[in-house]
């Protein structure tokens, strides 16, 4: 048996109708969950097979892939049940996963990044942080969280684990590779109905290179459980956020960005490469209010910090290389 995660499709059917194609039997779910394991007689698998070799020397018996305009794995299947070749589905033992290829988009030089709606699984496991729900944990309580400076370096200001490196880097190469950057002016065009920024910034918005949407969705599964934790239960679900963007910092285009307040009753804030030299010197996030700050990034942490009034920031100068970071401004 070979299902796609986070659905109930799989490689078999466990019954058929009248004209031959699909119909659910009383147990597919529970073979499917794996709340019931062995191994059954099924009318369709496609996929994978496991066929014996006697069947193939056996010029009756070999496999038939036509009959009639019958795609080649229904002319197969059928084939096998007018010959009384039974076919048989194990799930005692988890031999892998199917994926969906419909929307893959070969167009995209990291197409896997856009595949977290089609390919979750496999999306969570290249680019969701391993320790991204680590601040869920019951026995953690939010006070101890607000003690660690791990955890909350300033006032309010919660630093998470969220994506991997691996997303980081390829969402910097579909950037640069877009290359269409805002060159901080302070009459944003994009926004809806045009907008007029008090600190601009030398951005791409999400939405510019098809990420809009998958970023909304990730939104959804991963931040908003962080938020409930660490905030409040009370804002839109699904997530209002209609400003998400990549910022780059540099030292002769835009070093540093002016104390401001964020558009936002949260934001989040991800370091997408590495300062201390290697990818930027210098850069950071200065909180004045508190006059906190924070100037070693982590790649892949996020910081989740209230916007509009309370948690005014600024954009520490970089010395030298190219610093990127993920904003995104939740429910503004």
């Amino acid at each position: 048996m070979l299902i796609r995660p986070y659905s109930g499709w799989s490689n078999f059917w466990g019954a058929i109708n009248h004209d031959g194609y699909y119909a659910r039997s009383k147990d597919y779910v529970s073979i499917v969950k794996r709340n019931v394991t062995g191994v059954w007689k099924v009318p369709f698998l496609s996929g994978a097979y496991l066929m014996s070799y006697d069947i193939f020397r056996n010029s009756t018996l070999r496999p038939k892939y036509t009959n009639n305009f019958l795609i080649p794995e229904l002319a197969f299947c059928l084939n096998n049940r007018i010959r009384n070749i039974p076919m048989f589905v194990s799930n005692v033992v988890e031999f892998g996963h199917l994926i969906n290829s419909d929307n893959f988009d070969i167009t995209r030089i990291h197409a896997e990044l856009y595949e977290l709606f089609d390919n979750r699984y496999d999306w969570e496991k290249r680019y969701l942080h391993a320790d991204w729900s680590s601040v869920l944990n019951v026995n953690q309580s939010l006070v101890e969280i607000m003690k660690n400076p791990e955890t909350m370096p300033c006032p309010d200001v919660f630093w998470v684990p969220l994506v991997t490196p691996s997303f980081c880097e390829e969402l910097i190469d579909e950037m640069e590779v877009y290359g269409k950057w805002f060159m901080g002016l302070n009459y944003d065009h994009r926004a809806e109905g045009g907008a007029t920024e008090d600190a601009p910034t030398v951005d791409i918005h999400l939405y510019e290179i098809g990420f809009g949407d998958v970023w909304l969705e990730f939104l959804r599964l991963y931040v908003v459980p962080l938020q409930v934790k660490l905030f409040m239960d009370n804002l839109p679900y699904p997530p209002i956020a209609k400003m998400n963007f990549v910022v780059r910092y540099k030292p002769d285009e835009q070093a540093y960005l002016k104390p401001h307040h964020d558009k936002s009753t949260y934001t989040v804030n991800i370091a997408l490469n590495k300062g201390g030299g290697i990818d930027f010197e210098g850069g950071g996030c200065r909180f004045t209010r508190y006059n906190c700050s924070i100037d070693h990034s982590k790649v892949g942490h996020a910081l989740i910090h209230p916007g509009k009034l309370t948690h005014e920031h600024e954009g520490l100068s970089i010395l030298s290389g190219t610093r990127y970071i993920l904003v995104s401004f939740v429910d503004p």
